[in-house]
């Protein structure tokens, strides 16, 4: 047995002492290779001296352990014992000098957990404020917090995020009233006298920009020592604003391509706090954006959305670039940047035909992007232009002297030939990518595979920080390829999803084909409609008809007529064509037959709510909002046509489940129509 085995099984030891004994020994083996696999089982240490021993292990490794490996330790910050407290802060700090925003979703989520200890709590959110007042952190992430921390029924907790919001506000000005508008009044009192208090502070730092021309600590940014390096940047920092003068932009040009991330990234906040702009640090970023680590390639799309630079300093060679990744990239920030430079759309154009397929996907996900706002846009001129013309007569309100201009316009060639609505192409990803995010997932995330589905949901747990930083598109397809089966790991995917609702409508199409593939499970329906009413209504609607249609019978077509009644909100939905389907099965009919009383109930509670407002029904009033009644999901009733999921390929050619009968339907006494499956 070598010396790696020796230490494994005695870390894994019952026995305490000889677990505290392997702890102490790591310490000066920590920096090895091979040793590194051991971090991970220190944070499963439940005894408080062993504990202290590994930990003091851990500050002694040179590579900085990524969060998920030590995030348990963080719980114990609000530990009894002093020296154990001291000792995680100090562990928090030292990987929060790699990890600060990983570090804060960490705390975040001992603080918001109900079950977490008021010491706990009150330390987290005492190590939230060390890490905001050093680092840029999403202030999204923290200040979501802020609301639960100020209703705290622990007097210590309320007063420890009271320092935290002064930091905040010190940081980010009047961008946190936000977090904290719905706050008790006092609380409110409480915040702006500590407001008040810091406001020349506040201001100071508003001042005119320092040249820094010649200063010493400028020598530090280019030393040989990454560390040397990182505290020049540091200090240069702390001197925001100043004059961009040759030195400093020379820095910058040079630390571009820094080969350490912690300096790299303390850069590229400096850039997004000065907003510089300047076309060869533009160029710098994303010749970076080769990079093959997704946090590198985030934070860089992250700073350019912060830099806020002009779209003409976009280049063709972007998008023509060698790498793939290059162009995957800076598509993706094109779409997140909106970006409606024509040059850019030609650019994206040339990108459906790169050989490489996730490039054409994303290339294509931009121009969906681009036709959905454009059509958005086309139905607002339209439904100006009918409210302000009669025939070929303009509004007299709008023409000068209120005289009426008639405009001659060309009749169409067939008055009577109705207008053909151009169908929406609907398609997920290809075998291609689906095999290629399945494998880089299946490599990070190796209990994906693991037998045991209840270890599949504790790993979940324990890495939902993790994909949750997973760009949204990569994260959609791995879900929809995976096949999961267990309801609960499905319910926990699909509550990951809702919480980066801001971008579902990236993935619009993956999403809708993964939700109507699970739409069958009756448990997971509340989440999907949730989660489905977060993006584009008319398309989704879309989908579903266009689902509902190529249908017959079964329980995935009652299940989406169900869902269409769930989502509808107001009378003008266009669903004609679902209630006008032909169906042949008993729970099919009732379920068309549910589809129309629900769009009655949605029609007569608008017109009455338009009634009472005094306002007409039109495109841009919003419906009635309240869904279905709680009892309305799908339920069966007696009959022949119900149906199970088959993992057999679909005629469609994709690998959603087909349906097929085996089953008797049962009639449920339950609910007021009884049409649904159960």
């Amino acid at each position: 047995m070598n010396e790696v085995e020796r230490l494994e099984e005695k870390m894994k030891s019952k026995n305490w002492k000889e677990r505290q004994e392997a702890y102490v020994r790591l310490k000066s083996l920590i920096n090895q290779e091979e040793f590194a696999f051991l971090i991970p089982l220190i944070q499963n240490e439940t005894n408080i001296p062993a504990l202290e021993s590994g930990i003091e292990a851990l500050l002694q490794a040179e590579n900085i352990p990524p969060v998920e490996s030590v995030a348990k330790i963080f719980g114990h910050i609000g530990n009894l014992k002093t020296s154990v407290r001291t000792k995680v802060v100090n562990l928090i700090e030292f990987v929060s000098q790699k990890y600060h925003n990983q570090c804060v979703n960490v705390l975040v989520d001992y603080i918001l957990l109900k079950s977490t200890p008021p010491k706990t709590v009150a330390g987290a959110i005492s190590a939230l404020v060390e890490i905001t007042d050093k680092y840029d952190v999403d202030l999204e992430i923290v200040g979501s917090s802020l609301k639960q921390i100020f209703g705290h029924a622990d007097k210590a907790v309320r007063g420890e995020g009271t320092k935290l919001c002064v930091g905040l506000y010190k940081k980010f000005g009047e961008g946190i009233r936000k977090f904290i508008k719905d706050l008790k009044p006092i609380q409110l009192k409480e915040l702006e006298e500590e407001f008040n208090k810091i406001q020349p502070e506040i201001s100071k730092k508003e001042s005119t920009p320092l040249s820094l021309t010649n200063n010493k600590f400028l020598k530090k940014c280019n030393d040989e020592k990454w560390n040397i390096r990182l505290e020049g940047l540091n200090e240069l920092k702390a001197c925001i604003p100043f004059t961009f003068d040759n030195e400093i932009l020379s820095i910058f040009y040079t630390r571009i391509s820094d080969p350490n991330n912690q300096v790299f990234f303390e850069l590229l906040e400096i850039l997004a706090l000065t907003k510089l702009k300047n076309q060869r640090i533009v160029n710098g970023l994303v010749e970076r954006l080769k990079d093959k680590k997704t946090i590198v390639c985030d934070k860089i799309k992250e700073t350019l959305l912060k830099m806020e630079i002009p779209e003409e300093f976009l280049q063709k060679e972007y998008f023509i670039h060698k790498n793939p990744q290059v162009k995957i990239n800076i598509i993706d920030y094109a779409l997140k940047r909106e970006v409606k430079r024509k040059e850019v759309e030609e650019w994206v154009k040339i990108c459906t035909k790169d050989q490489n397929g996730q490039v054409r996907t994303k290339a294509n996900e931009f121009l969906n992007n681009k036709n959905k706002v454009a059509s958005n846009n086309n139905k607002v001129l339209n439904s100006v232009a009918g409210s302000n013309m009669a025939g070929n007569i303009v509004a007299s309100s709008h023409l000068p002297n209120n005289k009426a201009l008639n405009i001659v316009a060309t009749p169409p060639a067939n008055q009577n030939t109705p207008i053909k609505r151009v169908k929406t192409s609907y398609f997920g990803p290809t075998q291609e990518e689906k095999d290629s995010i399945l494998n880089s997932f299946y490599s990070k995330y190796p209990f994906f595979k693991e037998k045991m589905w209840n270890t599949r949901l504790d790993a979940l747990k324990d890495n939902t920080p993790l994909l949750l930083k997973e760009e949204i598109r990569d994260l959609i397809v791995f879900f929809y390829s995976h096949k999961e089966n267990i309801f609960q790991l499905n319910l926990a995917h699909l509550d990951l999803l809702s919480k980066r609702q801001k971008e579902l409508d990236l993935v619009r199409n993956t999403l809708l084909l993964y939700c109507t593939e699970k739409i069958t499970e009756n448990k997971l329906q509340n989440k999907i409609v949730e989660i489905l009413k977060k993006i584009d209504q008319q398309e989704t609607l879309s989908f579903l008809k266009n689902e509902i249609k190529n249908l017959k019978q079964g329980k995935k077509l009652v299940c989406l007529i169900w869902l269409v009644g769930e989502l509808i909100s107001k009378k003008n939905c266009e669903i004609d064509e679902i209630l006008k389907k032909n169906v042949t099965g008993i729970n099919e009919k009732k379920a068309i037959e549910g589809l129309k009383k629900r769009f009655e109930e949605v029609s007569a509670a608008e017109m009455e709510n338009s009634e009472v407002e005094g306002t007409n029904v039109d495109e841009g009033t919003n419906g009635v909002e309240e869904s279905y009644r709680a009892d309305d999901k799908p339920h069966t009733a007696k009959g022949s046509s119900d149906c199970v999921e088959d993992d057999k390929p679909n005629e469609q050619g994709d690998d959603r489940p087909t349906l097929h009968m085996d089953r008797p339907i049962k009639k449920n006494m339950n609910t007021q129509h009884q049409f649904f499956y159960k």
